[in-house]
């Protein structure tokens, strides 16, 4: 056998180990929708102090109906169940432990944390059901615990955490990014260096479309908010006290996140278009193009320069963090997302082409 064959036999085995599953214990551990133990993932690194904690995104429900719609007629019963997890999980994108795929953080301690709790990471609260039945809203609650419990298993000598996320994990890193900071700081006697990561979580705050209730993110995200009895950056919710399904719009919560913070965002967002009801309108370039143009401007006027990362492309699609293939094959002036993260974390040195910010000019689609 060569020495680049035990090489890759050796990352090979790293990627068959994957992340073993941990569940959160207690009398009052919190749990996920039905009921059943939430938990997380988590490989161990002993000699990194760098660690990634990855909050899965996967959608919400803000009412009775629609969330037992979810848990049985949907058939998605990993979202809101724990009862299916296996004891092992791959890792991928940037919880991949082969350097090739992850060049950034392939050597990092991994957490992945199941979305099982169906509230954008940050209900707290046992909610009635259909009937007789209760739901569980522990989102915030299982980040909480789960960064408890990893300080027993290493965290507590981390130099930097990065807290990622996509879609409803990316809103849950927006709304709980300075608490995890808040709360480590409370626990370890050295500065970390706490940031976040998130991915697809840009929801614009636009006017409702007539006719259709659903379409009305203000009032949709007002109704689940009261459902979850959620827990909201604190200092946002403080700012808009009559009106706190605010926060949930990324560009009113920026302005009150403490910790640095990268934002990896598609302009034509495939979900922000189905949030738009673009599906009964033509859908034609010039709509496109608004949309590209009203996430750009919107991106721009909300991060702060000084400490946060930007890299949005003018693609229709949604999410991207938890596969390698996005980390590496989209563009921006020559630039990867790989790349632009590295140079936002400082990793690499720091040229006139090491850009930390990032956002496509063109408006229309690549």
């Amino acid at each position: 056998m060569f020495a680049g064959d035990f090489v890759k036999c050796m990352r090979m085995d790293l990627r068959e180990n994957g992340m073993d599953r941990y569940f959160l214990k207690g009398h009052n551990a919190p749990t996920c929708n039905d009921g059943s133990s939430a938990g997380y993932y988590f490989r161990s690194n002993p000699e990194s102090s760098e660690w990634i904690i990855y909050l899965e995104g996967g959608w919400f429900c803000s009412e009775p109906k629609e969330c037992f719609r979810r848990t049985v007629e949907k058939g998605f019963p990993t979202v809101t169940s724990s009862n299916s997890w296996k004891a092992k999980r791959m890792g991928d994108g940037l919880l991949s432990s082969v350097e090739s795929e992850n060049k950034e953080f392939w050597k990092a301690n991994h957490v992945f944390i199941p979305y099982c709790s169906s509230d954008f990471w940050i209900g707290d609260t046992i909610a009635d059901g259909v009937g007789d039945t209760k739901i569980a809203f522990h989102g915030s609650r299982i980040v909480t615990d789960v960064v408890k419990d990893l300080l027993s298993k290493g965290l507590k000598d981390a130099d930097r955490l990065i807290l990622a996320g996509s879609s409803a994990g990316g809103i849950g890193v927006l709304q709980n990014i300075d608490r995890v900071s808040n709360l480590i700081s409370s626990h370890v006697n050295k500065k970390v260096d706490v940031r976040g990561l998130v991915d697809s979580a840009w929801v614009l705050d636009v006017p409702p479309v007539p006719g259709c209730e659903d379409c009305n993110p203000n009032l949709v995200f007002k109704k689940a908010i009261e459902y979850w009895n959620a827990t909201l950056h604190t200092s946002c919710s403080q700012a808009y006290t009559e009106e706190k399904q605010k926060c949930l719009f990324a560009a009113n919560v920026f302005k009150y996140i403490q910790r640095p913070i990268f934002v990896f965002q598609w302009l034509m967002d495939t979900v922000q278009i189905m949030t738009e009801n673009s599906y009964q309108m033509n859908f034609d370039n010039k709509y496109l193009k608004s949309l590209g143009i009203r996430m750009r401007n919107s991106i721009h006027g909300s991060i702060d320069k000084t400490k946060d990362g930007v890299f949005a492309a003018s693609c229709a699609s949604h999410t991207g963090l938890a596969t390698t293939s996005p980390m590496y094959s989209i563009t921006i002036k020559d630039s990867t997302l790989n790349h632009a993260l590295s140079c936002w974390l400082g990793s690499s040195k720091i040229t006139s082409s090491c850009k930390k910010r990032l956002m496509d000019k063109c408006t229309g689609l690549h």
